[in-house]
């Protein structure tokens, strides 16, 4: 009986198994983005374990981005009961959030104790994580809850509150600040 068989099988041989291993090892990070979950909007990053981070009370004071909730928080004395909390999520409007207000609603967050209950609705004691964002909703210092829903984005998963778009957060040693572009306004305002 005569065997046929090509003398360079080994070459061959090697050769498909290098193209087939250098094909597999050139699509793992295409299916790593269909088969492993976004990062999270919470979830830490390497910078938020290596770098030394202030009070929450005095990041959010820092920042010229806030100046008008500040200035609320000031006025109301809340930034001074911010100062005792131990964990806290603030969820920060911008100044052009507070901008955009209808005049009618201007109007009446110049009445305190308004102004306090919209401050208060945007106090989240203790942080934010994963399990509000599955559940859909967190509850405020005001008493009412805010709806959380994640927003894909890429290869990140945003977050929209209410209806006001999340920006990343602000680390704290005592909490994060949730940048925000519109006032959240409480159910019964």
């Amino acid at each position: 009986m005569k065997k046929i068989y090509d003398k360079n099988w080994l070459k061959k041989l090697t050769g498909f198994v290098g193209i087939a291993g250098v094909s597999t090892l050139l699509s793992f990070p295409v299916l790593a983005q269909y088969y492993y979950p976004p990062s999270s909007f919470f979830q830490p990053t390497a910078n938020y374990y290596e770098s030394e981070q202030e009070p929450i009370v005095d990041i959010l004071l820092k920042s010229g981005e806030f100046k008008t909730f500040n200035a609320y928080l000031k006025e109301t004395g809340i930034v001074e009961t911010l100062k005792g909390e131990k964990m806290l999520t603030i969820f920060a409007p911008t100044n052009k959030a507070f901008e955009a207000l209808p005049e009618n609603v201007r109007e009446k967050l110049s009445q305190p104790e308004n102004l306090e209950k919209v401050l208060k609705y945007h106090l989240v004691a203790g942080i934010v994580a994963e399990e509000d964002i599955k559940r859909g909703e967190i509850a405020t210092i005001e008493g009412h809850s805010v709806k959380i829903t994640g927003v894909p984005m890429g290869d990140r998963v945003g977050v929209k509150l209410n209806e006001a778009m999340a920006s990343d957060p602000l680390k704290a040693n005592d909490g994060a600040i949730v940048p925000i572009d519109e006032v959240l306004l409480p159910p019964d305002f």
